[in-house]
């Protein structure tokens, strides 16, 4: 090989197979794997297990894993994994071992197109990745269509303290109900910013009880805990984790407005009394560094900065028709309309729109997707 393009064209990349998984774990051992989905906070599956997983029937429809080799030799590989719906996929972990700077970057843009490719295929419109923000790997993924949208603070601490430095709590703070869907969407929309929500483009479902997810798949656990602040209909706080056993620490997930940020200890200190909240177990708290106020306020109860990171997306484009152009701008405006039962008014409507011959539109099919707030 004489430059990186032959090393590229002599790339083969192919889904993993069980007797790859003695060279997974070997690239996974020699430190050659970089974690891109949320930290060690989650219960992220092993490489191997990943691996295993997709190769069964039903099961592996949720998982990919790919392998990059040459000559024989495993040089790489890939793993993603879909959130609920299969619309958004999370990057989990990428692996390469080169024998230069060269190759190394030819290898992980490969894996990159590849994954992406295959996850597009089955219906991904995003495909997510976080990495620390002085990652080697940040520019690779720059490189390759992927984008920051946010920055991320994971703070470690107990809730031991915040729950004895509380002698008690407000009547507002309760356990969620089912019908607090629409108002924990609300406060989501509320606290973050459009440019994020976009990048995201998380739905009113992903807050539905019914769901029993956080950012991802569970692989095992108990089920999902949540208290908020306030009534129906003025929801300022919401909290959230999943009780865990083993090594693995309690992961919290928190929105709350400016006004109720202060709060968050009485939250905490319900969640001890009623919901089962370890106090003095390890627990990490993933907060977004526009949410800055949530930060001070866990820090002044003894929680500290741990890691910090680069959240990152990559959406799926696709050629679509003037028509589908109309419905997605509709659909943006909230107006809740399903067009198809109106076919004979829409098809009016398109052709006064598009009385000029236009160019076919390059569209991101993300944009389809409900944008509230």
């Amino acid at each position: 090989m004489t430059d990186g393009g032959e090393q590229a064209i002599r790339m083969n990349v192919r889904p993993a197979r069980i007797s790859d998984l003695r060279a997974l774990r070997s690239l996974e051992g020699n430190n050659h794997s970089v974690v891109l989905a949320p930290p060690p906070a989650t219960n992220i599956p092993s490489t191997v297990r990943l691996a295993a997983v997709s190769n069964w029937r039903g099961v592996g429809s949720r998982s990919q894993t790919l392998v990059l080799s040459e000559n024989s030799r495993t040089r790489g590989f890939i793993q993603a994994r879909a959130r609920p719906g299969r619309e958004s996929w999370d990057l989990i972990r990428l692996a390469c071992q080169a024998p230069d700077a060269e190759y190394w970057e030819s290898a992980c843009a490969e894996l990159l197109e590849r994954m992406c490719a295959n996850t597009a295929e089955r219906g991904a419109l995003r495909t997510f990745a976080r990495l620390p923000t002085d990652s080697d790997y940040l520019q690779v993924m720059t490189e390759h269509a992927f984008r920051s949208y946010a920055a991320e603070v994971s703070l470690c601490g107990t809730p031991r303290l915040a729950a004895e430095r509380m002698s008690s709590y407000g009547p507002d703070v309760r356990f969620r109900r089912p019908s607090d869907a629409w108002d924990i969407f609300s406060l989501y929309c509320a606290c973050t910013p459009a440019l994020v929500r976009h990048a995201e483009s998380r739905s009113l479902k992903e807050w539905s009880i019914s769901a029993r997810f956080g950012g991802g798949v569970p692989w095992r656990g108990e089920r999902i805990r949540e208290v908020v602040l306030g009534e129906m209909g003025n929801l300022q706080a919401w909290l959230r984790w999943r009780p865990v056993h083993g090594p693995y620490p309690q992961v919290l997930e928190i929105l709350a407005s400016v006004d109720a940020a202060a709060r968050v200890p009485e939250m905490l200190r319900y969640a001890v009394e009623h919901e089962g909240l370890d106090p003095d177990f390890r627990t990490i708290c993933r907060v977004r560094e526009y949410d800055g106020r949530i930060s001070a306020t866990l820090e002044e109860v003894g929680f500290e900065p741990l890691l910090r990171e680069t959240l990152l997306v990559r959406h799926t484009v696709a050629w679509v028709t003037e028509r589908q152009l109309l419905v997605a701008a509709l659909r943006a405006q909230g107006l809740g309309l399903e067009l198809s039962h109106y076919r004979r008014g829409v098809e009016a409507l398109h052709q006064r729109l598009a009385s000029s011959r236009e160019a076919p539109h390059y569209y991101d099919r993300d944009d389809r997707a409900s944008n509230y707030g």
